[in-house]
């Protein structure tokens, strides 16, 4: 159909003027922002345009650690909008539009691929996108893709208990893997945090930090006991 041809043939002049060369990184967080807001308002959701993701993600890795900081805010809100409505349009048009289709963006291609690019960007060490900013962008993009589903079964914590949700295995996969870049604490924290896993207890909390200091060295035997037994012994 020609609407599928248009989006096809905008979508692969949003990652050309996205290549390294192609755009000043002065002006591509503004390039990003205005195709972004064209591709929506021909496309309405996108978040399903798996070879979009596909093409995107690559591109966008071509920069390297490189990527303007501007830029790279600016990646990571848009792509967020684009998982949390579907649509330029009204919270209460994006309402009925999930009715309409009875799923959201949580098994999305957008959604695992952004997760992708969290990780890449992470394999750059703290240049790019330093772990306190992954932790807090990845909670917002959490947040963002539940509040897209209207059923408790496709929310982010029902999906992550289920051994045969197919669809969000893959993206379980990129989280999982994400979280293995953090420290025991901040991981623990950020699944908290999700609610994939519980509070530690008043109780464990007050026996890990009881239990070391309630145990004491015992004292050291003198010179003078070791001779007063070795006598007893005699």
């Amino acid at each position: 159909p020609p609407y599928q041809v248009s989006v096809a043939l905008l979508e692969g002049l949003f990652i050309h003027v996205c290549l390294p060369g192609n755009s000043q990184d002065t002006s591509l967080a503004a390039t990003f922002t205005k195709f972004s807001n064209t591709l929506q308002q021909l496309a309405g959701t996108i978040w399903d345009e798996r070879s979009f993701f596909v093409c995107l993600v690559p591109t966008i890795l071509r920069y390297k650690a490189r990527l303007n900081r501007t830029v790279r805010d600016t990646i990571i809100s848009t792509w967020t909008a684009w998982l949390s409505t579907g649509t330029g349009t009204s919270d209460a048009e994006a309402g009925i539009n999930r009715k309409k289709k009875k799923k959201g963006s949580i098994t999305s291609a957008g959604h695992e691929y952004l997760v992708i690019l969290f990780n890449e960007w992470a394999s750059f060490g703290n240049l790019l996108l330093p772990r306190d900013l992954l932790l807090k962008v990845s909670l917002e993009l959490v947040e963002a893709v539940n509040k897209t589903e209207m059923t408790s079964e496709r929310q982010f914590l029902e999906l992550w208990k289920q051994a045969d949700a197919k669809d969000f295995e893959p993206i379980k996969k990129q989280y999982e893997k994400m979280l293995s870049l953090f420290p025991e604490n901040h991981s623990s924290q950020w699944k908290i945090a999700v609610g994939i896993a519980d509070k530690p207890s008043t109780d464990d909390v007050e026996k890990q930090n009881i239990e070391p200091a309630s145990k004491s060295p015992e004292p050291m035997e003198t010179d003078a006991e070791k001779e007063k037994g070795d006598d007893k012994m005699e």
